[in-house]
Parts: structure tokens; sequence; C-alpha cells
């Protein structure tokens, strides 16, 4: 049974590399572990990338909250996900250190390791690469966790890539909640059908002297603009998510964004100030 397993092992590996699995870059990068391939805690995810575009997969709710800050993030070049290791030197490294490559319960058939993310990162001189783990802060105390992580970051070490460990307590939720808001309104086509591009100058115009004088919800701004542009409720805030989802209108993210609240612009027409 142990040899058919690793025959299936190897099989698998096999069919992954001739996929492409953890090749490529942008929008030809494919991650080596799917959403369909493993049985995950929280919730997994396929979700169009801005930078990549591509679909990228996550494989529980802390993943995706991570991929949003750096798909939001002006500073990252490219994210690749499910990044895998090379099974043969993590194998070598694990004896060096005399640890126990995964899977733990059978390491006579070891299974290829991945990073959960690769990160380009811009850099004065050009780019730069870090590679980030990212793992709930309840299971850092797990031996075979803590294991795991070693080898990835002998791994890393070995080629001089920064690489660590990202927890729910690295995350701020206020930020990634309002990215969530955003994320889907990054494109025209995100728009209903009665608002078209000729119409965002003059709804902006409209809405940006109450805005800036800070008094009225954000929802009875939007309201009195599909009013006075007769468009069905919610497409002017559907254009205000599209305005801050592309930068042309920012605000201070670690503030959480509510249509029943003012809405507290910090620049708007492309980067004047308020």
């Amino acid at each position: 049974m142990a040899k058919r397993k690793r025959e299936n092992n190897e099989k698998q590996n096999e069919k992954r590399i001739k996929e492409g699995r953890g090749q490529g870059d942008f929008e030809n990068y494919k991650p080596w572990l799917k959403i369909q391939d493993v049985a995950s805690q929280g919730v997994v995810t396929r979700i169009k990338g801005v930078k990549s575009s591509r679909t990228h997969h996550t494989l529980s709710t802390l993943e995706l909250d991570f991929l949003f800050l750096l798909d939001w993030s002006e500073n990252i070049v490219e994210v690749k996900e499910q990044y895998p290791l090379d099974l043969n030197e993590t194998t070598a490294l694990a004896k060096e250190v005399d640890l126990i490559h995964p899977p733990r319960s059978n390491p006579n058939r070891p299974i290829v390791i991945t990073t959960d993310f690769l990160i380009i990162i811009r850099h004065p001189l050009g780019t730069r690469e870090i590679a980030r783990t990212v793992k709930y802060s309840s299971d850092l105390t797990d031996s075979r966790v803590l294991e795991k992580f070693e080898i990835e970051r002998l791994f890393w070490l070995e080629r001089n890539i920064d690489w660590g460990i990202v927890t729910e307590l690295d995350i701020n939720k206020t930020v990634v909640q309002n990215i969530r808001w955003l994320y889907k309104h990054r494109s025209l086509n995100s728009l209903p059908n009665s608002v078209n591009a000729e119409l965002i100058s003059p709804m902006s115009d409209f809405m940006l002297p109450a805005l800036k004088a800070k008094q009225l919800a954000l929802r009875t701004i939007t309201k009195k603009c599909d009013e006075h542009f007769s468009l069905a409720s919610g497409s002017s805030l559907s254009i205000v998510r599209y305005l801050l989802a592309i930068r042309q209108w920012q605000v201070n993210m670690f503030i959480p964004i509510q249509p029943g609240k003012p809405l507290a612009l910090i620049t708007a027409d492309g980067g004047k100030e308020i």
C-alpha cells in the first residue's frame, strides 16, 4: 500500500509539472495547489487578481485576506500563491538538520512543500522577492507545523530571500473589509448598465461638494445623485466604489467606509487634496 501511495504521489507530481504548476509569470503563473487539490480549513476561494489578471487560489480565509492586502498595495508587482519548493532540496535540507520532512505520517514518501506566497516587490534598483507563509497564530505551537516552517526558512535562506510568517495579528481587518467592499468595482464593466463612462465625470462633480462638506451620509449624497441624473437606485454608490477602487478618489483605508456615514475623502480628481 505504501509503495502504491508513493507511486501515486510521484505520478501526481509529474502531472502537475506537465501542467506547468509552479511555473510562469503574471497571468501565465499556475499555482502548485488549486482549491480542488486540498481539503482546507476556512474558506477556499478563487478570485481574479488585479495585478496578475488571473485567478488566484487561496486555501483559507486568512490567505484570502492577505491576498487582498497584497493586490491592493502599490508596492507589490506580482503575487505567486502556493509556490512549490524543490522536493530534492527540501528532503536534503530536512536530513541535514535532522527534521522529519512532511508528511510526518510517512516521511518515506515526501510531498512537495509549498510556500503560501512568493511576492515580487518594487525596489529602488528594480524588484526583489520575499516569501511569506500564512498561518493562524494558534497553529504556531504545533511541532509538525514548526518543522515544516523550518525547512521552508532554510530553503529561502539558501537563496538569500527574506522569508516570514504572517498571522491574523498582522492583518488589519478594517483595511481588508474596505478592500473587499471595493474589490469588484475595479473596472467600468462593474458599473450598472444605466451608467456609461461619459456620466462618471459629471456625477463626480455633482457629489464632490457635498462629500467635501462632510455633513451628509454617503448614502444620502449618492441617492440625491441618482435622482438628479434619473438613474436606478444604487448607481451613484457604484460610481463612488469605482472611483475609490481605481484610486481616483482616496480615503484613509484604516477607517471603515460606511455608506451610512460621511465619506472622508483625502484626495479626489486624480490626486488633488480635499
